[in-house]
């Protein structure tokens, strides 16, 4: 089976690269072709379920015979400086978003968790871990990787980006110690909102079948961000119902696209690049983060009908056919950790941690009490 990035950020070009690179690509599963003649009982949701149950009974996928917790770690480079993120992987208790121990950063949207839920539902499976990181430190994290880093893994991928993910099963010693520590740590979601909230949504309609059972967990990575840190990424507002002119504070930008997207990187918070085919500008926020103050002074009040972009060639693209883009720079950790734990959401799409896991190295099978 091939891995492949998590279904939100695949590109049209790169789900063909994907979709011709292998037959049994886990893209088939999580973001299936739709077909001329697909209807209600034959769809590329129930596709994805038959594929999942005969890679299953193929031997394609092997379920494990007991539950484990598991080390998920991302080696990969910034600016020729190697980095690794790493977090621990098991099942994680679904909470109401704020209401227990786990807590979002982001707004959420219904299409994107309508799409998710219909997958879910006949998959009957976590396809995916979603991301989250501790709000505190997690005691003898560090030396776990370390001691992890020595022994061999069960999974070892390097993907087109030369950021290599690796998996190895915790022994039941270092699982019980790390659970006992992560037990006790607030947790903020870092990737996966949409389907968090949509394990939220299939919990409650299986616990009304069927009572209690796999379906009141989902599959997570707990990360550390301050011994294991992410990059945090921006991500672009794309919009072809606006003209720049309804855009307040305007100043003109001399130079081209990429140094407009070189100048918002080097400036940080507090100034968006504006883009379109009739110039380029800058334009200062006020507040801590600037995807609110562009969604409640310009966005919402001009009824901008948007989408998010992170891969800039695809933004500027865009932009000479016709959008208004708006380039942002990335947030810290830290303020969108304070922001979810005093219960503000942000506007969708704010952040875009990375490099995200592999999606088919880990999976969870919600008919099986593994």
């Amino acid at each position: 089976m091939v891995s492949a990035p998590p279904y939100d950020v695949i590109s049209p070009d790169e789900w063909e690269r994907l979709e011709r690179s292998h037959r049994n690509n886990i893209i088939r599963i999580t973001l299936g072709a739709e077909r001329p003649a697909d209807d209600d009982e034959s769809n590329r949701y129930s596709r994805a379920a038959g594929i999942f149950r005969e890679w299953l009974a193929s031997g394609l996928l092997v379920a494990d015979e007991a539950p484990h917790l598991y080390l998920y770690r991302s080696d990969f480079s910034v600016e020729g400086e190697p980095r690794a993120t790493a977090g621990i992987v098991g099942a994680l208790e679904l909470q109401e978003l704020g209401k227990g121990g786990v807590f979002g950063h982001e707004k959420t949207r219904p299409g994107p968790k309508a799409d998710r839920l219909a997958l879910m539902r006949t998959t009957r499976a976590n396809l995916e871990p979603l991301w989250f990181f501790a709000a505190r430190p997690m005691d003898g994290f560090r030396d776990l990787v370390d001691d992890l880093a020595e022994r061999d893994p069960i999974a070892d991928v390097l993907d087109p980006q030369d950021v290599r993910h690796r998996v190895w099963i915790l022994p039941d010693d270092q699982a019980g110690s790390m659970q006992r520590v992560v037990d006790d740590i607030p947790l903020v979601v870092a990737d996966g909102h949409h389907r968090y909230e949509t394990s939220l949504t299939y919990r409650d309609q299986r616990r009304a079948e069927n009572g209690p059972g796999p379906w009141d967990s989902t599959l997570a990575i707990i990360a550390d961000p301050r011994q294991f840190p992410p990059e945090l990424l921006p991500i672009h507002r794309l919009v072809y119902n606006l003209s720049p002119s309804a855009i307040p504070g305007l100043q003109q930008f001399d130079g081209s696209f990429e140094d407009l997207r070189q100048a918002v990187e080097d400036s940080g918070p507090g100034t968006i690049g504006v883009a379109s085919d009739g110039g380029l500008w800058t334009v200062k926020t006020s507040g801590e983060v600037d995807t609110v103050w562009l969604a409640e002074q310009v966005l919402e009040p001009n009824r901008a009908d948007v989408t998010y972009e992170h891969d800039i060639s695809i933004a500027e693209t865009a932009v000479q056919n016709g959008a208004v883009a708006f380039l942002m720079a990335p947030i810290p950790v830290p303020l969108v950790a304070d922001k979810a734990l005093t219960g503000v959401r942000l506007p969708p799409k704010t952040t875009l941690f990375w490099p995200k896991p592999r999606t088919g190295l880990l999976m969870r099978d919600l008919d099986s009490d593994s």
